[in-house]
């Protein structure tokens, strides 16, 4: 599998966006947000957005 990770930092703390850009030959895939994030976003499977404070 092929992804994209892409880290944000601005006053307020850090957001992380990370997609799925070519699942190959993966059958299933899930990202986790980690317990302390805010702001939670995306379908867990193709995508995940979330914020760090």
């Amino acid at each position: 599998a092929r992804l994209r990770r892409r880290f944000e930092i601005d006053g307020t703390g850090l957001t992380v966006d990370e997609r799925v850009l070519d699942a190959g030959s993966v059958e299933e895939l899930r990202f986790r947000w980690p317990a302390q994030a805010s702001e939670r976003a995306g379908d867990g499977r193709t995508e995940a957005r979330y914020r760090l404070a």
